[in-house]
């Protein structure tokens, strides 16, 4: 890649150099009514491409008032010099410098020497154009139960700190609240970190039971298979339904208690109290 060439000291030297010539114009029209007329042609030249050199005014994003602040310093000497002449055509006051007249030529050359209405100008211009335009980014609301499920784990279990943290779902199925399927996928080689049933349980607020967590055929440990199966499937096929004790030997022994055996299973009311088998 070329380097690129660095123009500010260029830039620099010329505004410099314009200054000690507005100065030299603005004291020669206190002497003679030529002055005015050259100095107009020629800084109206020279501002013009200096504008389109530097500023480049016809880029969309660059407002007019940039321009302005570039050509301010020569329109402001240019009103200067065309005041010292009408006050001399109406013998308001002599020809030659007089403390007013030196006075304005000073406070022309002293802010324009030290503000640099043309860097000013650059500078703003520079900063409009790489400045955010302000409009946001449209967001996509998730409509499907798909999309509101991939969304939702993006945003609770995905996260840094999650269940697992990098993932994300591919080839969601959602047939009810409590009966959907995913694939959960990994980050390129990177294994699905081991989830907790019981934590995804706590997340969901679905029964425990009705989660299955387990390898996709054909896959690597980057990609697994998460299951929510409801109590209505599981009524509508009762050849596959298990004991209690399948669903603990099966489903949530190997996930928190490996080893453990379930022997028996007391159910009761939370409300009354009252136990039964």
């Amino acid at each position: 890649m070329p380097k690129r060439i660095n123009l500010d000291k260029p830039r620099s030297w010329a505004g410099r150099a314009g200054t000690v010539i507005g100065a030299a114009a603005l004291t020669a029209s206190l002497y003679t009514s030529h002055a005015l007329p050259l100095a107009a042609t020629g800084s109206l030249a020279v501002t013009g491409i200096g504008v389109l050199a530097s500023v480049r005014p016809w880029r969309s994003d660059v407002p007019g008032a940039v321009t302005m602040v570039y050509g301010a310093a020569p329109a402001l000497m240019l009103a200067e010099m065309a005041t010292f002449r009408t006050l001399i055509a109406l013998r308001v006051v002599g020809g030659g410098a007089h403390w007013p007249e030196l006075l304005a030529e000073a406070a022309w050359a002293g802010s324009t020497w030290w503000l640099r209405p043309g860097r000013i100008a650059r500078e703003l211009a520079d900063q409009v154009s790489t400045a955010p335009t302000g409009i946001p980014t449209a967001v996509v609301v998730p409509q499907t139960p798909e999309q509101r499920l991939v969304a939702w784990w993006e945003q609770a279990a995905a996260v840094e700190g999650g269940l697992a943290p990098g993932t994300h779902l591919e080839y969601p199925q959602v047939d009810g609240p409590r009966d959907l399927r995913a694939h959960i996928v990994a980050p390129p080689g990177l294994p699905v970190p081991k989830i907790s049933i019981t934590a995804l349980s706590a997340l969901t607020d679905i029964p425990p039971e009705l989660i299955t967590i387990g390898p996709v055929p054909g896959s690597g440990t980057g990609r697994m298979a998460w299951t929510v199966a409801s109590s209505t499937t599981q009524d509508a096929e009762p050849e596959t339904q298990l004991t209690d004790q399948e669903v603990w030997a099966q489903r949530i022994a190997p996930q928190v208690m490996k080893g453990s055996v379930l022997i028996d299973v007391r159910r009761g009311n939370t409300k009354t109290g009252e136990m039964y088998r």
